[in-house]
């Protein structure tokens, strides 16, 4: 399915695998920045994420409803892919989707950096309890979903500049609802599993450097 997706986004415009490579680049400068950011942050900061961590841990410590918590995280996984899907609907979505993907990975590698830089080697064990499970899952799907988008959106953007009157097969593969289909089932299941699990390991992990 996806070698068809691929030649028929190929035709189109900007091909799959250049589109994932782009983002890729995308993604890893936003990581490079968030992690630059980070080590510059002073002190004080430092300490408001320690306290953030702390109260987060009392939070999980009162039992709140599973709802709740699936709530926050289902919200957590959908909220960059839902945005990027769209925006693949668009000519916008050429400047749009490398940039959702650019903030993404700063946000990552931003909580990830300071968490290391304020708790030392320890706080490496709680960055995994926090954001290993999820972002390996969230960001696999943000990529596929990004990289359609992105072809979809540089159709659109031809279009506009009258570079492309018509578009053979039409500008998005039907199998890319397919795969967004899949990718969002996954997306679910694991949001499902990290509001079950991850908070018991953010506890133990927490309890274990605080």
């Amino acid at each position: 399915m996806i070698k068809k997706l691929r030649s028929r986004t190929e035709d189109n415009g900007l091909g799959f695998t250049v589109s994932l490579a782009v983002l890729s680049a995308f993604f890893l400068c936003g990581a490079v920045a968030g992690c630059i950011t980070a080590a510059s942050v002073d002190s004080a900061s430092g300490q408001n994420l320690s306290g953030y961590i702390g109260n987060y841990v009392k939070e999980i410590d009162s039992m709140p409803e599973y709802g709740l918590l699936f709530k926050n995280t289902l919200i957590n996984y959908f909220k960059y892919p839902v945005i990027v899907f769209f925006l693949g609907f668009t000519a916008l979505g050429v400047f749009c989707v490398p940039a959702a993907v650019c903030v993404r990975g700063f946000f990552i590698s931003f909580s990830v950096t300071s968490i290391i830089r304020l708790f030392g080697y320890k706080g490496m064990i709680l960055a995994l309890a926090m954001f290993g499970f999820s972002s390996l899952i969230s960001v696999s799907c943000l990529m596929i979903i990004s990289s359609f988008a992105l072809c979809a959106a540089m159709c659109f953007f031809r279009i506009m500049l009258g570079k492309k009157k018509y578009i053979s097969g039409g500008i998005l593969p039907s199998g890319f609802f397919i795969v967004s289909g899949i990718c969002g089932a996954v997306l679910l299941v694991s949001a499902a599993l990290d509001a079950y699990i991850t908070p018991g390991l953010i506890t133990i992990a927490a309890r274990a450097i605080l």
